[in-house]
């Protein structure tokens, strides 16, 4: 918001969807990083924390994630570019090995917990960066190409 305001725009619905959907996102992302270590205040332990740590952090990402792509799909109907798809991709593949860790026995444990929320941090801090290298045109029709993000 300050890059466009400083550029002397105003404020899209592209700007304020991506401004909501970095901002959501990320407390998302902040709340499922520290669910491990809340359930253990709790004395939670073993297969108990990871199904309230990651069972919690996989259904609040799904929404988050969810919601983020209901309100994309009203601002474009044009297909998604290939990264584009990527980066839901991964999204989607963060939420499903958190779920997998909360009722898996197999596989729980912090390993796949710190993993997907990693990779959801990650996949969201490259779309961030391509996003904002996309600042580059002249006027506001040339910037926030939504296939770029």
């Amino acid at each position: 918001m300050l890059v466009r305001q400083t550029m002397g725009g105003k404020l899209s619905k592209i700007d304020i969807h991506l401004v909501t959907t970095y901002v959501s996102l990320g407390f998302a992302q902040a709340i499922a990083a520290v669910l491990p270590a809340a359930a253990g205040l709790f004395g939670l332990s073993g297969r108990t924390l990871w199904a309230v740590a990651s069972g919690p952090a996989a259904l609040l990402l799904a929404a988050v994630f969810a919601h983020i792509q209901r309100e994309r799909s009203k601002l474009t109907t044009e297909r998604k570019a290939p990264l584009v798809v990527l980066a839901f991709a991964l999204q989607w593949l963060a939420i499903l090995v958190l779920a997998a860790n909360a009722v898996i026995p197999a596989m729980q444990g912090v390993g796949p917990h710190a993993a997907a929320v990693t990779l959801s941090l990650g996949t969201a801090m490259w779309a961030f960066v391509r996003r904002i290298a996309s600042l580059g045109g002249d006027t506001q029709s040339e910037d926030w190409d939504l296939k770029r993000g």
